[in-house]
C-alpha cells in the first residue's frame, strides 16, 4: 500500500489489509476449495462486451482477486496463490477529474468535458516535480498543471470539447476528448515552458510491459491509456503493478496443478477522491485493457 510517509513503499509479496488473503505455496494433490464459494452470479450475468471502464476498475486488490478467478470458474480448486508488486508502488496523487473540470470553469468560463488525459498528466507533472526529476518553477499546484495542460490541449487542436464526429456509427467517447497521440507532444510543449527541462512526451503502443518495468523500476510513472470492452477510454497514472498467480486443475482427477500469472496494474482512476498530500488513492486493473503509454523522456 501506499506509504503514509510519502515515499514509495518496497515490495514483497503481499495481502492488503482487506483484501483476499494471500497463501503461500500450495502443494501438490492439495484440493483446498478457496474461493469455490464465490457467487460469480453478477460477473456472468453482464454480457463482457457491454463491460464499462467503471466496472473494469477494481478498487481492492481483493476485488481484482476475485475478478481474476471468474475466469477460471470451469476448472478445479482454483485459488490465489500468490499476488507479487512491483518494487515500488509510486505515491502519485489522485486528483478528482470532477473538480478540476468545475475550477477550469471557474476561472475561463468554459465547461470542459473529456479530461482525464489532463488529469493524468496532472498527476505525472506534479509528481516528476516533486521529486525534483523535472521541476516546473511555479507549476507544482495541481490546479495550474491542469489547467495549463488543457490550454495546450485547445491550443494543438488535439483535444476535442464536443463531439465533432458527424458519422452515425462513431461513439462520442471516440470523438470526446484527446488520444494518447495527441496528448504525447503536449507534455513536450509544457517542458519547453521551463527552460532547463528538456523533457519530451512519447506515446507508445509496443513493448509496453518492458516499458512499464522499466520505469516503475526507476520510480517514474506513465501514463496508461485503457479500453473497455464496451468502448470506454480512460487515462490513469500507473503507479506499478500487481502479477496474481492463479493455481488451478483442468480436470477434477488431474494428480499436478496448473498455474498462470496476470498482471494487474495499479492506477489512480481520478473519479473519486481527490487530493491534498497524502492523497494517493490507487485502484487495479487487468492489464488486458492497457491499448496505449504515453511516457515522459529526458
Amino acid at each position: 500500500m501506499i506509504s503514509e510517509s510519502g515515499n514509495a513503499s518496497e515490495s514483497g509479496d503481499a495481502s492488503e489489509s482487506g483484501n483476499a488473503s494471500v497463501s503461500s505455496n500450495a502443494g501438490e494433490g492439495n484440493e483446498q476449495k478457496s474461493y469455490e464459494d464465490i457467487d460469480y452470479a453478477d460477473e456472468l450475468y453482464a454480457s463482457e462486451n457491454k463491460k464499462d471502464i467503471h466496472k473494469c476498475i477494481k478498487d481492492t486488490l481483493g476485488a481484482a482477486e476475485n475478478e481474476l478467478l471468474v475466469k477460471y470458474k470451469n476448472k478445479y480448486y482454483k485459488r490465489i496463490i500468490k499476488s507479487k508488486k512491483s518494487k515500488y508502488l509510486l505515491d502519485t496523487n489522485n486528483y478528482k477529474q470532477g473538480e478540476l473540470n468545475v475550477y477550469f470553469h471557474s476561472v475561463y468560463g468554459v465547461e470542459v468535458h473529456g479530461t482525464c488525459g489532463f488529469v493524468a498528466s496532472t498527476t505525472e507533472i506534479e509528481y516528476y516535480t516533486r521529486k525534483k526529476l523535472a521541476e516546473t518553477l511555479y507549476h507544482k499546484d495541481f490546479k495550474i498543471i491542469f489547467s495549463t495542460m488543457v490550454n495546450l490541449g485547445f491550443g494543438s487542436g488535439g483535444y476535442h470539447n464536443t463531439n465533432t464526429s458527424k458519422s452515425k456509427k462513431s461513439s462520442s467517447k471516440e470523438s470526446l476528448g484527446i488520444s494518447p497521440k495527441n496528448l504525447a507532444p503536449l507534455f513536450t510543449k509544457y517542458y519547453k515552458m521551463h527552460s532547463k527541462n528538456n523533457i519530451k512526451g512519447e506515446y507508445s503502443t509496443s513493448s509496453m510491459k518492458s516499458i512499464i518495468n522499466n520505469y516503475i523500476k526507476n520510480q517514474k510513472p506513465v501514463l496508461g491509456y485503457f479500453k473497455a470492452p464496451n468502448g470506454d477510454g480512460h487515462f490513469m497514472a500507473i503507479a506499478g503493478y500487481y502479477d496474481i498467480t492463479v493455481q488451478y486443475k483442468d480436470n477434477k482427477r488431474d494428480k499436478k496443478y496448473s498455474t498462470e500469472t496476470t498482471r494487474y496494474y495499479v492506477v489512480n482512476d481520478g473519479y473519486n477522491l481527490a487530493t491534498g498530500s497524502k492523497g494517493g488513492r490507487i485502484q487495479y486493473i487487468n492489464e488486458k485493457y492497457l491499448k496505449t503509454i504515453v511516457k515522459l523522456n529526458g
